[in-house]
């Protein structure tokens, strides 16, 4: 079976369980472009604000065409993300075309712990009661991808890479918190933040689970973008993510 087919017996499994109306599908977003990638990222985020949907409530649909006018600043700094990790270029991307988009965007794996539409905000302690109560079916997910590097957006006590630790990894395979001040060494704007993480295993593999910085800033600006842009290849670096 193909990645894509276990999904999709996965997620068969896990809306006949949940009665989740609509489940948002996620995960791989072009299972061909995945494969060729020599590091493979998962990036995890909390939910879908109101996919309503389009693209069949499919996450993986809806970026494979490029998403939407809504949604730039996310997958425009996803793609920025990603840019850093997999390529390393010096030079911040400031623009960040549609085709762009669909370039880069089907490069990845992208999951929401909820599976089901949210808002533009989303509730802290309804996303840790969906992540509690779905913790097999999403450790099930990851195992499905065993990717190189997990990146948890948004930072802060009870967030992604929090819920992910506490309720859902294997606490056996994974490591204590560890921070790397390193990570942002000369970076002198007072916006840059030091990086926790953490390390699991998907089979024989070490992977890290990264507390990064949420794409979807509501004031960000091209400023605080390229900082982040340039705290990601220096994550890139100083994890040894190649």
């Amino acid at each position: 079976m193909s990645i894509n087919e276990k999904e999709e017996e996965l997620f068969d499994r896990w809306q006949t369980e949940s009665n989740y109306k609509p489940f948002i599908k996620d995960g791989i977003v072009e299972e061909t472009e995945w494969n060729k990638q020599k590091i493979k990222i998962c990036y995890v985020l909390k939910d879908t604000d109101r996919l309503d949907g389009h693209a069949d409530n499919d996450l993986r649909k809806f970026l494979r065409e490029g998403g939407s006018s809504t949604y730039w600043k996310t997958w425009n700094n996803i793609v920025r993300y990603t840019k850093a990790l997999l390529e390393d270029e010096e030079e911040y991307p400031k623009t960040i075309s549609k085709a762009c988009k669909l370039e880069y965007l089907p490069k990845i794996c992208a999951i929401n712990l909820k599976k089901q539409d949210g808002k533009s905000s989303a509730d802290k302690a309804e996303i840790a009661a969906f992540v509690m109560q779905d913790a097999e079916f999403i450790q099930e997910q990851l195992n499905l991808y065993q990717p190189d590097v997990i990146v948890c957006c948004g930072r802060g006590e009870g967030k992604n890479a929090d819920l992910l630790y506490e309720h859902v990894l294997d606490r056996d395979k994974t490591s204590g918190w560890q921070m790397n001040e390193k990570a942002i060494k000369g970076i002198e704007n007072e916006k840059a933040v030091d990086i926790n993480y953490y390390y699991t295993r998907f089979g024989g593999k070490e992977t890290p689970v990264i507390s990064f910085l949420h794409p979807q800033k509501t004031k960000g600006t091209h400023s605080l973008f390229a900082d982040w842009y340039e705290t990601m290849r220096k994550v890139k670096k100083e994890l040894n993510i190649y």
